[in-house]
């Protein structure tokens, strides 16, 4: 097992549950702000405030909110508010975490597995205290082009308030899903669930993915443009060796349109397996262009005419021969057996 040790440094001890149970499944961001704000309970000249927190991480001040805000749900802390009108003007009191992972807490936190049963009322407390989450429905309404539903309204608050993410990116997960096609808020909540698990929960994550899986859409569309395949979708595994011929061996169309063609003039079929042997084949030769694969067929063909021929190869295989001639062949190549 690794050790760890450090010397010479000052150092902030963070509470073990909150490493253990508390920051599971957790916006980064919203881990970075609690380790800011705990450092600042031990500096002689504290800078604690909303403001302060977001120039310090290089964020935004509703994220620093945003992220008190998930830590107080979670029981982590509890704000108190100095100003009704400034919804940044508070103070956080950090909790005693030695309960979690066992006990009440413990097991309120391992509940977060499951979706809370939210109330409507639950949803106006908090669009009351969060003015981003209140426009949040307003723009989800205008990218879905029609009004909300009870369920569409739980729905979103539960990606917002059980899965920690930001206002940003379930509205880019909505934005993604109508130019799908897809309005269907069940159809929402499995890409932002898909998202949590693979830690795409800041709009800088949900960016990066965005832009890949339209690289993904643009090759999809475009080799089965090339390939002239219409009226489905390209499996999973058509699609990985797309990737793979393009991205992993570095073929160009030009190249990939020539292994289709000559495996539909080999097998008839627009094979997919025997492309793939055909590209492996070429680049394991170093073929990268149609000029070298003429070559390499000149070179084939020319070693096939220089093959010594037997007395079997020379025999035409396109004639016929009568039943005489064929009875002939037969007693030339026959052997007498017990000295007949």
């Amino acid at each position: 097992m690794a050790g760890y040790s450090i010397e010479g440094a000052q150092v902030v001890c963070l509470p073990c549950a909150f490493v253990d149970y508390c920051m599971k499944d957790a916006n980064p961001t919203y881990i970075a702000v609690y380790i800011y704000g705990f450092r600042q309970c031990f500096s002689n000249n504290p800078k604690g405030k909303v403001a302060d927190v977001a120039n310090a991480l290089g964020i935004l001040e509703s994220d620093v909110v945003r992220a008190w805000q998930f830590w107080e749900r979670r029981g982590v802390v509890s704000l108190s508010y100095n100003s009704e009108s400034d919804p940044t003007d508070f103070s956080v009191t950090f909790s005693d975490l030695s309960s979690f992972g066992a006990g009440e807490k413990g097991e309120k936190e391992e509940k977060k597995a499951v979706k809370p049963p939210y109330k409507l009322s639950d949803v106006t407390s908090a669009k009351d205290k969060d003015k981003p989450l209140s426009e949040m429905y307003t723009i989800a309404e205008s990218l879905m082009a029609k009004p909300l539903t009870q369920n569409d309204i739980l729905t979103l608050y539960s990606l917002y308030d059980w899965l920690g993410m930001p206002v940003e990116v379930i509205l880019m997960i909505i934005e993604h899903a109508v130019s799908l096609g897809k309005k269907s808020m069940r159809y929402i909540e499995t890409i932002a669930l898909s998202w949590s698990e693979n830690g795409i929960t800041t709009a800088e994550a949900a960016t990066e993915y965005l832009s890949s899986f339209e690289k993904a859409g643009k090759m999809k569309r475009k080799f089965k443009k090339l390939l002239g395949i219409s009226g489905r979708d390209l499996t999973e595994t058509e699609a990985g060796l797309l990737a793979s011929w393009s991205e992993t061996l570095g073929f160009s169309d030009d190249m990939i349109r020539l292994a289709y063609e000559k495996t539909v003039m080999q097998t008839g079929k627009a094979s997919f397996n025997y492309m793939n042997a055909i590209l492996k084949d070429w680049a394991e030769k170093g073929i990268r262009t149609p000029d070298a694969t003429e070559k390499e067929e000149k070179v084939k063909k020319e070693l096939n005419i220089r093959q010594p021929k037997t007395r079997f190869s020379s025999y035409s295989q396109e004639g016929s021969y009568s039943d005489d001639e064929l009875e002939a062949l037969i007693k030339k190549s026959s052997v007498k057996v017990g000295g007949e």
